[in-house]
């Protein structure tokens, strides 16, 4: 008789354990999921934004590192410009140091050794205010043109997103809608950084 009784209770936890979850289980593991999305997608979103941001002066800062190094590297005395199209657009541009003091960007821009267009992640842009130049340059010992021996670029096209002032270059960067701004610097020895902002 206890034998039949044990294995009578070891079918009813059999039955139960097969059972699976029931409705209100299921629905308490769904409104804990719901209440972290909730608490974790602002704090997403925000990286999002920032990292568009940190990316796009990040991608400036590399551009400007190659244009600097193809400067020492071709030995370029009348320099390697980089240039901004437009609010969005930039290229590197190389100047043959045979070539005459002014140069016609055109020209230059569709040369063999010319960079191609580059363009800024989707919603940053180059911002122009207290912009005083289109385009910045390297020598070809890497620190950045001030004058002769480098070339003077004309016709550029654009606005002047490049402010130069106390021997420092700035290209500032926002970010459209949420207006977030990051700033990629260029010292007259050459050196480039993209300084943390506050907000940034």
């Amino acid at each position: 008789m206890k034998v039949a009784l044990g294995r009578a209770a070891m079918r009813e936890t059999t039955r139960r354990s097969e059972r699976g979850f029931t409705l209100i289980e299921l629905l308490i593991v769904i409104m804990i999921i719901a209440i972290l999305s909730a608490i974790s997608a602002p704090a997403i979103l925000r990286y999002m934004r920032t990292y568009r941001i940190r990316a796009a002066s990040e991608q400036v800062k590399s551009e400007l590192q190659t244009a600097r190094l193809r400067a020492i590297s071709r030995n370029a005395g009348r320099g390697v410009f980089l240039a901004v199209l437009d609010d969005r657009r930039y290229q590197f541009v190389l100047v043959p140091n045979n070539a005459a003091a002014a140069q016609d960007f055109a020209v230059l821009q569709g040369a063999a050794d010319a960079g191609r267009p580059r363009e800024l992640p989707q919603g940053v842009t180059f911002d122009d205010a207290g912009g005083t130049n289109a385009a910045i340059g390297f020598t070809n010992l890497g620190s950045m043109c001030l004058g002769a021996p480098c070339a003077t670029l004309v016709n550029l096209p654009g606005t002047n997103y490049i402010t130069i002032a106390g021997g420092l270059a700035t290209f500032n960067l926002q970010q459209q809608g949420s207006g977030l701004r990051r700033r990629v610097t260029v010292t007259t020895g050459g050196r480039i950084a993209a300084p943390l902002q506050s907000g940034s």
